[in-house]
């Protein structure tokens, strides 16, 4: 087995023995290569409606909070979405008295510059 650093010591070996021996004008060819592929995939890239963004600019709702709740109970009702263990079902449970909570925080999070360290390790579902 190679080690990392001996496969990147041949990748700059031969990135210097090709740029010794590769013309000057090969090279600018081979870098507007790369710049073009590059612009290709950017181009390739989907990019978002303006129903989309509109969608996503907008508070959560309670509706779609219950939704993905619905998503997960189906799926695995006793799995936790957080290192806390709190169940899909204990939080369908309550969900009658902390939905606003709950609307209230997620909406909350994406006005935050960065997301508490807790918040970092959880399951996500998408609203679609």
């Amino acid at each position: 087995m190679i080690c990392r650093a001996t496969l990147e010591i041949v990748s700059e070996f031969t990135s210097y023995n090709f740029s010794l021996f590769t013309s000057q004008q090969q090279q600018q060819q081979q870098q507007q290569h790369q710049q073009q592929q590059q612009q290709q995939r950017w181009e390739s890239t989907p990019s978002l409606t303006a129903a989309q963004k509109d969608t996503l600019a907008r508070d959560i709702t309670i509706r779609e909070i219950q939704k993905a709740l619905k998503q997960h109970l189906a799926s695995n009702p006793e799995s936790a979405p957080g290192k806390d263990g709190i169940s899909y079902r204990f939080i369908n449970k309550a969900f009658s008295v902390t939905g606003s909570l709950l609307v209230e925080v997620f909406n909350n999070l994406f006005t935050a510059t960065e997301l508490p360290e807790t918040m970092k390790d959880n399951a996500t579902t998408t609203l679609c």
